[in-house]
C-alpha cells in the first residue's frame, strides 16, 4: 500500500473522532479559562485537532489536488504535529504502563467508590467502571497509535510535496 492511501485512509479515520474532540475541546476551552491547570491539556487537544484539519487540507487540496498551497498549511502542519506526536506517544506509554500494571485502576476506582459511594448510583458497579475505564483506554491507545502512523507517513509526504507550497 503507498504512503498515500495510507495516509487518506488515516486521515479520514481519523478525522472522525477529531470532530468530537474538537466539539469538547470549545466546552473545555471555557472550563479551563476559570481553571487555569487545565489550559495546557485543552490547549494540546486543539493542536490535535489543527494538525487533523490541516492534514486534511494538505491531502485534498496538495496531494490529491495537486494545487499549490499556502506556506501557512505546511507551518500548521509541522508545529501541531510536533504537538500531536508528543500527545501520541504520551497516551502510548500511559497505556502500555496501564497494561503492564492494571492493579492501578482498581486501587483508583476503589479509592473512588470508597470515598463518593454515598454519591454513586446503584447501578454502577466497581465492575462496570472498570470496564468502562479499560475500554476507554483501548480506544484512546488505538486511536494514538493511528495518529503517530499518520504523523511518520504525514511528515515524509509533507517533505515529498514542499514544492507545492508557495514561499511567502
Amino acid at each position: 500500500m503507498s504512503r498515500i492511501k495510507i495516509f487518506k485512509a488515516l486521515t479520514y479515520i481519523l478525522s472522525v473522532p477529531t470532530a468530537f474532540m474538537g466539539f469538547f475541546s470549545f466546552f473545555a476551552l471555557l472550563v479551563a479559562l476559570t481553571n487555569p491547570p487545565m489550559l495546557i491539556p485543552v490547549f494540546v487537544m486543539i493542536c490535535v485537532v489543527v494538525y487533523i484539519t490541516t492534514s486534511f487540507v494538505f491531502l485534498n487540496k496538495t496531494i490529491i489536488g495537486q494545487k499549490q498551497t499556502k506556506n501557512m498549511v505546511k507551518d500548521l502542519f509541522k508545529i501541531n504535529g510536533i504537538v500531536t506526536a508528543i500527545f501520541s506517544v504520551m497516551c502510548i506509554i500511559d497505556f502500555v504502563s496501564l497494561v503492564i500494571n492494571p492493579s492501578l485502576i482498581q486501587e483508583g476506582i476503589t479509592k473512588v467508590f470508597a470515598e463518593k459511594s454515598s454519591e454513586m448510583p446503584p447501578q454502577l458497579t466497581k465492575e462496570l467502571m472498570i470496564k468502562f475505564i479499560w475500554f476507554f483506554l483501548t480506544v484512546i491507545g488505538i486511536y494514538a497509535c493511528l495518529l503517530l502512523v499518520h504523523l511518520i507517513v504525514g511528515f515524509k509526504l509533507l517533505k515529498e510535496y514542499a514544492s507545492f507550497f508557495l514561499q511567502d
